[in-house]
């Protein structure tokens, strides 16, 4: 009976070997769980947000970067990413032994890995505007730097009619006023893609 009443009292090092999807949500504050997850320790589900800020911060090699940006079809929703591909990049990016809720879960949140990847790097080219948006059908970002910065040119294995690069002062956006301002927003720009409410689908 006192060896019963003594597992209330083991560290969380001991009862985290193996069992880290049924330990007690206090355990969460563990140091361990600080650190960016490896392959072979997957982070907790527990807090949700902890476990998003694990994925946004999992380290990627350059390599692994240009395999997963350059195989990735971004002109394709999630859902219609095929499993081999999901497979892939799952692998790349160390996340094969990960506490999935569900196969939902996992595909959302390694697109959305991909996603911050392919942000993260144009950013690292001095692309600092960023504006997803859907032309003749196909889903579109654009790209844009700061006025007066020069950006560095993307690489060959980066091209893809997914992105459109278009000068910085094609990113002036004029709302309408009064009630309008949150149903059909107008863009004003001089540049033939953004100048374009018709493009936007009516909500009403």
């Amino acid at each position: 009976m006192e060896q019963g009443g003594k597992h209330q009292h083991l560290s969380p090092p001991e009862l985290s070997n193996g069992n880290s999807q049924h330990l007690q949500p206090e355990l969460s504050k563990s140091p361990e769980f600080s650190k960016f997850p490896s392959p072979l320790s997957p982070p907790p589900r527990w807090p949700a947000r902890q476990f998003r800020r694990c994925v946004s911060r999992s380290p990627v090699t350059p390599e692994v970067r240009q395999a997963i940006l350059s195989s990735f079809d971004f002109e394709k929703s999630y859902d219609e990413q095929p499993e081999s591909a999901i497979l892939k990049l799952e692998k790349l990016l160390g996340y094969e032994r990960w506490p999935w809720l569900d196969d939902l879960d996992r595909r959302n949140t390694i697109c959305d890995k991909v996603s911050m990847i392919l942000h993260k790097f144009l950013w690292s080219h001095r692309y600092y505007w960023l504006t997803d948006t859907g032309i003749d059908g196909k889903s579109r970002l654009l790209i844009s730097p700061k006025e007066g910065i020069e950006p560095l040119p993307l690489p060959e294995w980066l091209s893809t009619p997914y992105i459109v690069r278009v000068p910085h002062q094609d990113f002036t956006y004029k709302p309408e006023t009064g009630e309008e301002i949150c149903e059909n927003p107008t863009i004003t720009s001089g540049h033939a893609i953004l100048d374009s409410d018709q493009r936007r689908p009516d909500m009403s």
